[in-house]
């Protein structure tokens, strides 16, 4: 032992004796009615409480006694072993004793060792984080509450159905299921949690009339000297509480039984807020064609997941994703199913332009007319076609008429652009579009980052629109073209390959510059009959009875800059001037199309895409310059509104990819 513990512990042990034989104390401590012994000197080292009672000629320093509440005998003992004995007295059975002394009599020595005996405590997985946290709130030792909170957030599914879950109040519940370590294992869960708390009444706690100490964020500091029992919850009806919880939730990703089991909830049914939020998650589950025209805040998926939200944008080729904080990333999606026959024709006619002819073997020879490329077949491929079907050949020469058109490569490359459309159903994205001057059809599944291509549609179209209603895309007309195609996205998700494109109904008259959305049971088509027209045609299309007919001629919007976008049942058109349309359909399938409001003033844009995000309207321009915005944070579908240049971009769609794609 070195010299300096030896005289240390001389004086502790020398300590100990005048206080168990000497008669030197100066001041008696009465806890409970049994009396202290100590010495002023030692208590007010170690106590700002002490130090002000004898120094400013109060009661306690003219009598020498100190009537001591709200600290029980045991627990004065071992704060008086930590004052004169310097001794360790922490443990997880005396700490919330203890720690509610040191604060009382202001031991900023003490509470400096208890703090990161807690915050110690608190990074142990296992052990329970409430009890810390409830303490931390009474203390006013904000940074434990932070980090109790998190670790309570992080064990939500051993907090969920405990008392301790009670005890919190509303605003600490909203904190606990919006916080960045919320994790639970399924959102199922987090319903199940939000019912308990609501059901059930808090613990019987009580609270002293002294008032509540000043907070601090400094934990080696004591800021009140009136002592504090246990925290409090008022017992009362949670109930009115039910709406404002389901939406800090994400109740648009619980399960289907999980939704339908709300619906018949009693508490739910007695709030009309909380019941509106739980029909739109029904509607969530049954209509996952609609997922990418909006993303509210309950609908997103939280930061420790795998996954997460983004603006997908189809551009010139390339994906970008625009993340939730407002970040751009380049997406480099893989390939992984070779495309059809039609399309390997046209790379090889590509390859052919780069090579020398002789260097391709079994080149197909292609032959001009009419604008149209059609192919002659090599002898060792004729006798293959002799054995199919004719009617298999009569559908293969049908296809090479339609999709190989006669035009050079910058052609083709705007063909694209113009003409690729995009939707989301449930997590996946089906895209179709022009590819070496091929209409094609692909889905990309954000799970595996892939491509993979999908049955082409009968008719090539340049300029169509591209909707998804219910189970099925819908493929609507295009330049020329008046026909309706279905496909049945179901029968594709359950057995990839099998989804077919078929004929399902027409357009009452060709349009171009086609945007289309969905209303209730219908199909809603607003385009033009001429370019540069002023005026907008717009055509219903009840996909359940196969009717189409003109609902208006001569709305007054350029049909070539406006963009549709939703919000849960909702339905938008917005015009490059700032005007909003409200598209509504009654219970007897009456559409109807009104002015709404006036998003911005004194400037058209040249809209590219709208979306709803987060509480948010994105509005994608191919402008340099912006107006200025209408205040909308009263608008129940959005509060604010943000322009973003577009890049390019010709698809924006609400889905989720893979984190580590993004996070970088």
């Amino acid at each position: 032992m070195s010299v300096s513990r030896l005289v240390a512990k001389s004086k502790v042990d020398g300590m100990v004796k005048q206080i168990q034989e000497c008669p030197f104390h100066d001041v008696i401590v009465v806890v409970d009615n049994i009396e202290f012994p100590c010495h002023r000197f030692m208590l007010s080292a170690c106590s700002d409480v002490f130090r002000a009672m004898f120094q400013s000629g109060m009661k306690e320093d003219l009598t020498r006694s100190v009537d001591l509440k709200g600290i029980d005998p045991d627990t004065f003992r071992l704060i008086l072993d930590f004052i004169y004995l310097s001794k360790y007295i922490l443990s997880i059975d005396n700490i919330s004793r203890v720690w509610r002394a040191a604060h009382q009599l202001q031991m900023s020595s003490l509470l400096a060792i208890i703090f990161k005996f807690q915050m110690k405590r608190l990074s142990y997985v296992n052990r329970p984080s409430a009890e810390i946290y409830f303490d931390s709130k009474l203390l006013n030792s904000k940074q434990l509450m932070r980090k109790a909170m998190s670790n309570m957030a992080i064990r939500f599914n051993k907090l969920r159905l405990s008392e301790d879950i009670l005890r919190l109040d509303v605003e600490e519940m909203k904190t606990l299921l919006s916080h960045k370590f919320f994790f639970p294992r399924s959102e199922d869960d987090v319903i199940e949690a939000i019912l308990f708390w609501i059901s059930n009444k808090p613990l019987a706690l009580h609270l002293d009339e002294h008032k509540s100490p000043k907070s601090t964020d400094d934990p080696s500091q004591a800021n009140s000297t009136n002592p504090l029992d246990t925290a409090v919850t008022v017992a009362g009806d949670r109930s009115e509480f039910l709406f404002e919880l389901l939406a800090k939730s994400k109740i648009l990703l619980v399960s289907s039984a999980c939704s339908q089991n709300l619906l018949e909830n009693n508490l739910v049914r007695r709030d009309p807020r909380a019941l509106a939020l739980v029909r739109e998650s029904v509607r969530y589950h049954l209509q996952p064609g609609r997922r990418h025209d909006y993303c509210p805040l309950y609908g997103m998926i939280r930061q420790a997941n795998e996954f997460t939200n983004v603006i997908f944008i189809i551009s010139e080729r390339l994906y970008i994703c625009r993340r939730i904080d407002g970040k751009w990333c380049n997406m480099q999606p893989e390939y992984k199913k070779t495309p059809e026959p039609v399309f390997k024709y046209c790379q090889t006619f590509k390859a052919r332009d780069r090579e020398e002819p002789d260097k391709i073997e079994a080149e197909p020879e292609i032959v001009e007319e009419k604008e149209t490329l059609t192919f002659k077949k090599p002898e060792k491929h004729e006798t293959m076609e002799k054995e199919k079907v004719d009617e298999e050949e009569s559908e293969e020469d049908e296809i090479e008429e339609q999709y190989l058109e006669l035009d050079n490569t910058d052609e083709m490359e705007i063909e694209t652009q113009l003409d690729c459309k995009a939707v989301t159903y449930e997590n996946d994205i089906f895209w179709t579009g022009r590819t070496y001057g091929v209409f094609l059809a692909r889905k990309y599944k954000a799970a595996t980052n892939t491509w993979n291509q999908i049955a082409i549609p009968n008719i090539a179209r340049h300029e169509p629109a591209l909707v998804c209603f219910e189970h099925h895309l819908y493929l609507i007309g295009g330049a020329n073209c008046e026909l309706i195609e279905r496909f049945d996205v179901e029968t594709e998700q359950k057995a990839p390959g099998f989804g077919r494109w078929k004929n399902y109904g027409k357009l009452v008259v060709p349009m171009s510059n086609l945007t289309a959305t969905t209303c209730g049971h219908l199909i809603v088509i607003f385009g033009s009959q001429a370019d540069e027209s002023s005026e907008t045609v717009v055509q219903v299309f009840n996909p359940r009875i196969l009717w189409t007919y003109i609902f208006r001629k001569d709305m007054p919007v350029s049909a070539n800059n406006l963009v549709c976008f939703k919000h849960g049942e909702d339905t938008f058109a917005l015009e490059g001037s700032g005007a909003l349309w409200k598209v509504t359909v009654n219970s007897q399938l009456v559409l109807d199309i009104g002015f709404h409001l006036k998003l911005w003033d004194d400037q058209t844009l040249n809209l590219a895409g709208a979306t709803v995000t987060n509480q948010e309207l994105l509005i994608f321009i191919n402008d340099q310059q912006v107006p200025k915005p209408r205040n909308v944070a009263n608008f129940e579908h959005f509060q604010t509104l943000r322009f973003i240049e577009s890049r390019g971009g010709f698809c924006f769609l609400n889905t989720i990819v893979h984190r580590l794609l993004v996070d970088f």
